[in-house]
C-alpha cells in the first residue's frame, strides 16, 4: 500500500469514484502538466463544431514549441484498448483529409476569438513569448504538424504499454495520483509533467512520496514557516504540550535548532514569544492571524486547527 507522510501525518492514496472524477483532476491541473503557455480545448467545445465524428478528451496546443496534443484521460480498470486505439485510429483517418484538418483549424480559431478568456490568454502568451504572426497562421503552422498524444491514467499497466505500440501518433503517458490526507479532505496531487520545475528546498520543505525506488517531491503549504508553526500548534491544542515543549519536540523530528523553530513562530511573523503563546490560547484567533499572514494555506490552516 502506498501512503505518503508529512510531519507525522498519513496522506492515504484515493481511489478515484469513476473517470469524471480524474477527468476533472486533470483540467484543474493542465497548466502545470502543459505549461502556462498552453491553450486548453475541451472536447465538448470542439466536438459539435469542427465536424469530426472522433473527438478525444480534449486538445492542447503549446505556443512556444508549436506543437499540439490530444489528450485522453483514463482509469487502468477500463478496456484502454477500446477506448483509446480505436478512437484514435479514427481521429487520424479523419485529419489526413485536409479539409477536416483545415475545419479543426477553424475551429481552434472561433474558440480563441469568441471565448474573452481564451483570448485574453493567447495575447498574454503572445506578448511574452514574442508571436509576430496572425492568429490563423498561427493555428495553421501548429496543426499542420503531427500531434503527439498524452495519455493521463491512474496507474501504468501492460495493457497500456500494448495500446502505446499500437497507437498512430508518438505517444506519452502521465499517472495521476490524488492523496488524501488522514482524517480531513485535504487533498495532495502528484503527477509528471511535460514542464521542468525546480524546487527551492530553502523555501519550502518537500512532501517525500516513495514509490517504485523513486522519490517524488511536492510541498503541501508552499512555506516552511506555516509548517512548522502548524506543527507547534497542533502539540500545544492537540496534545497538551507547552510552547517550550512543542518547539523542542519540532526542532528534533526536523533536525535543527529550537531557536530556528522559535523564531518561525515569532520574528517571522512579525509577534515575540509572548504574544505567540497568547494566541495559542484561542484557537480562532490564531486561525484567522495565520490565514490573514498565509492566504495561499487557508485549507492546511482550517484542517490542522480545526
Amino acid at each position: 500500500m502506498e501512503i505518503a507522510v508529512k510531519d507525522g501525518v498519513k496522506y492515504l492514496l484515493h481511489q478515484y469514484k469513476d473517470e469524471s472524477e480524474l477527468e476533472n483532476l486533470v483540467k484543474k491541473h493542465i497548466e502545470f502538466i502543459f505549461g502556462e503557455s498552453s491553450l486548453f480545448f475541451e472536447k465538448s467545445k470542439i466536438e459539435s463544431k469542427s465536424g469530426i465524428g472522433s473527438i478525444p478528451d480534449g486538445f492542447i496546443l503549446s505556443l512556444p514549441h508549436k506543437k499540439w496534443y490530444i489528450l485522453e484521460i483514463e482509469l487502468s480498470t477500463h478496456p484502454l484498448h477500446d477506448h483509446i486505439v480505436s478512437q484514435l485510429s479514427r481521429f487520424r483517418a479523419a485529419i489526413n483529409n485536409l479539409h477536416t484538418r483545415q475545419e479543426l483549424i477553424d475551429t481552434f480559431y472561433d474558440e480563441i476569438t469568441k471565448d474573452p478568456n481564451l483570448e485574453y490568454k493567447y495575447k498574454t502568451i503572445s506578448t511574452k513569448i514574442g508571436v509576430n504572426t496572425d492568429l490563423h497562421k498561427l493555428l495553421t503552422d501548429i496543426i499542420r504538424n503531427e500531434p503527439e498524444i498524452v495519455i493521463i491514467i491512474d496507474e501504468k499497466t501492460n495493457e497500456l504499454e500494448e495500446v502505446c505500440t499500437n497507437l498512430p501518433f508518438k505517444s506519452t503517458v502521465i499517472k495521476f495520483k490524488t492523496y488524501k490526507r488522514e482524517s480531513s479532505n485535504v487533498l495532495v496531487y502528484v503527477f509528471d509533467t511535460l514542464v521542468h520545475y525546480t524546487l527551492d528546498s530553502t523555501k519550502e520543505e518537500p512532501l517525500l512520496i516513495r514509490e517504485q525506488g523513486q522519490t517524488i517531491e511536492i510541498s503541501l503549504s508552499g512555506d516552511e514557516t506555516l509548517d512548522q508553526i502548524l506543527k507547534v500548534a497542533r502539540l500545544v491544542l492537540k496534545q497538551g504540550k507547552s510552547f517550550s515543549e512543542a518547539v523542542k519536540i519540532v526542532a528534533r523530528e526536523k533536525n535543527i535548532h529550537e531557536s530556528t523553530v522559535r523564531d518561525k513562530c515569532t520574528r517571522r511573523i512579525g509577534l515575540n514569544t509572548e504574544q505567540f503563546q497568547e494566541l495559542l490560547k484561542d484557537r480562532a484567533r490564531l486561525t484567522n492571524f495565520l490565514i490573514k499572514k498565509f492566504p495561499a494555506g487557508v485549507q492546511i490552516i482550517y484542517e490542522d486547527l480545526k
